[in-house]
């Protein structure tokens, strides 16, 4: 392979990198994060930001920078190793607007990737993994095959951990490159093996998230409750059905001493976007009324055992309504409802002294398609989706639809199941909770993950 080839060079990357770092330095906004670290750190630490994320975050070193700043380090590091692994293994020339795309989308990449939540290390992780795995497929000859393959499943589960309920489309993706790659077309038991790695890939994560949970005691405090409270609230505010009302006002009723007061006023707090909007006054509709709610604690058994049967038997009874509400839930999913103010806009506009001007200026250069991105919604799912079946069109434009390389379709099932999983497990439309998939989609579609380094002529349709 020739060097000038390849999309993007090393030190292009890497200078790709540094300007993200110098942008997002020294990074100390990470909300969530910082609380789980304080969380671990406590006398009496609880799971309700998850084994995994408490103990990574509680126990990462604090030096030679603050603990946020190495993270970021780290995160950059992985992202950046990953696009220049994806770029050697390249199978086709880039020329044109495809060449140059790789720019502002490598932007992109690295600017996700230095976010301080637990997007932002899972997307790292999930993306070198899936770069290493396609980097030593197309190098089956390669020194340590097998050792790399099973180094990149290893990085995939550490990725999946962080958010356990999308470890099966994650176990999609990587069985789809598994397949394309014939990596298991030797194996006797094809069948047998491929039920094997799918269920190991999903139930790892999983595994690993209540292993940690349990080995470093955390106190349950039943972080489920989230996902509970929004179909509850929703199925109270938005149903017309008695059963399901009546329920769920037995339910949301455990998380106010002031109980009846508090149904009374819930849905003039309750917004879709987030759970946490019955908490608080933030909206018109809520002005001037306080809110009475609480989380139930991890000493309260007993209460979120009461909680799980009211939801459970919501669901039961009342199957219509849940799906109905998942569905609105899932459209907003699918757009990203959230968006984000142009940090470029904001710097040119803002009254500070010139040095910080400038600073502010050019950080917002760096992270303008990032930006441009999530206020767009370019890199939604419905987006992503739509591109999606664009490359779909042209390929079968150029070969039959049976020639197509099946990861094609692995892809697709990715992004939906992805979607769907996290509809069913929404607590809020914050969009990152999406950009780890969409992001790798794109990736995917760009450097082409297919076995077929380019369209053989024979195989062209005649038109």
């Amino acid at each position: 392979m020739q060097k000038s080839n390849r999309v993007i060079s090393i030190p292009i990357a890497i200078i790709f990198a540094a300007l993200v770092l110098f942008s997002r330095w020294p990074g100390k906004d990470g909300e969530d994060i910082v609380s789980a670290r304080a969380n671990f750190k406590s006398v009496d630490p609880t799971d309700f930001w998850g084994g995994t994320s408490s103990l990574f975050y509680g126990k990462f070193i604090n030096f030679p920078f603050d603990w946020q700043t190495n993270l970021i380090i780290l995160q950059i590091l992985m992202a950046t190793i990953a696009i220049i692994l994806l770029a050697r293994s390249q199978n086709s020339v880039f020329n044109g607007t495809r060449k140059w795309i790789i720019y502002p989308m490598t932007l992109v990449i690295l600017s996700f990737a230095s976010q301080t939540t637990r997007d932002g290390i899972q997307f790292s992780l999930i993306l070198l993994g899936i770069s290493t795995l396609i980097f030593t497929c197309r190098r089956k000859l390669s020194s340590l095959f097998k050792l790399k393959i099973f180094l990149s499943i290893v990085i995939l589960t550490l990725g999946s951990t962080f958010r356990p309920w999308i470890s099966l489309s994650v176990a999609i993706l990587t069985l789809g490159i598994i397949f394309e790659y014939g990596l298991i077309d030797a194996v006797r038991f094809k069948k047998i093996t491929t039920s094997v790695l799918l269920i190991l890939i999903t139930i790892l994560p999983v595994s690993l998230e209540l292993l940690i949970s349990n080995s470093t005691k955390l106190e349950k405090s039943y972080p489920e409750q989230q996902v509970m409270i929004m179909d509850l609230t929703a199925a109270y505010c938005w149903g017309t059905s008695s059963i399901s009302g009546e329920i769920s006002a037995n339910a949301l009723m455990l998380f106010s001493n002031e109980r009846e007061t508090f149904l009374k006023k819930i849905c003039q707090f309750y917004k879709g976007d987030s759970w946490v909007s019955i908490t608080k006054n933030i909206s018109p509709s809520s002005k001037g009324l306080t809110s009475d709610f609480k989380l139930i604690s991890s000493n309260e058994k007993k209460t979120a055992l009461k909680l799980r049967s009211y939801w459970l038997s919501y669901i039961i009874n009342d199957p219509i309504t849940y799906l109905q509400n998942k569905l609105q839930f899932g459209t907003r999913v699918l757009i990203a409802g959230d968006s984000r103010n142009i940090r470029l806009f904001n710097a040119m506009t803002e009254k500070s002294r010139w040095n910080n001007k400038i600073i502010n200026t050019f950080k917002g250069i760096v992270f303008l398609p990032y930006d441009l991105c999530i206020t767009f919604h370019f890199i939604s799912i419905a987006m992503v989706l739509g591109l999606w079946v664009a490359v779909f069109y042209r390929k079968i434009k150029i070969v039959s639809a049976n020639s197509l390389p099946k990861i094609n379709f692995y892809l697709l099932f990715f992004l939906l199941s992805w979607w769907i999983l996290t509809t069913f497990t929404y607590i809020g439309n914050n969009g990152r909770y999406t950009y780890t998939a969409t992001i790798i989609t794109i990736i995917a579609l760009y450097f082409d993950f297919s076995n077929q380094p380019t369209v053989n002529q024979s195989n062209r349709k005649r038109f």
